[in-house]
């Protein structure tokens, strides 16, 4: 199960996954890491070989429909039903599987929005210390749209049958 949720920029996630120091002290600490890796249609790097098995990635803008300006920006693939599909089968198979001490990275370019958006709603879902977890991630703003579109989705995820709701408001 999930008791650690860090919200990460791109290039940080790549320092620390690439750091002896990030991977002894702080890794160590997990029975299991898992990454959520948020990129743009057209970016192609991701995370090294070796955490593969253990992360989804997710290709979408930090684009919302009821703005104005997305209309402009027709070419723009905003978050939808089908990634959260995609991340609640991932976390149902992965993350309700065994009672473990896991970590679990997320990250998009910048760190803020889109990852902040998932991040806020999986702590909230999966009973994570909500001050525990402003404090490790107080630069995320998450995105209002990525979170409607998780909300109107939440039966997709198993959070009933797996653990115990605590109903944490946004």
């Amino acid at each position: 199960m999930i008791k650690s949720i860090r919200i990460m920029g791109y290039s940080e996630i790549q320092y620390f996954l690439q750091s002896p120091f990030f991977l002894k002290e702080e890794i160590s600490k997990y029975d299991n890491v898992y990454i959520i890796s948020i990129l743009d249609p057209t970016q192609f790097k991701a995370i090294p070989t070796e955490y593969k098995k253990n992360t989804l990635v997710l290709r979408f803008y930090d684009a919302d429909p009821r703005k104005k300006d997305y209309k402009e920006l027709k070419e723009k693939l905003p978050f939808g039903p089908s990634h959260s599909k995609r991340l609640a089968n991932w976390v149902n198979e992965r993350i309700f599987k065994k009672e473990t001490n896991d970590l679990l990275l997320i990250h998009c370019f910048f760190g803020i929005h889109r990852s902040g958006a998932i991040g806020f709603f999986l702590a909230k879902n999966l009973g994570i210390n909500m001050t525990e977890f402003n404090y490790i991630n107080p630069e995320i703003d998450p995105s209002r749209w990525v979170l409607s579109v998780l909300e109107s989705c939440k039966s997709y995820f198993n959070f009933k049958e797996n653990i115990k709701n605590v109903g944490f408001t946004y």
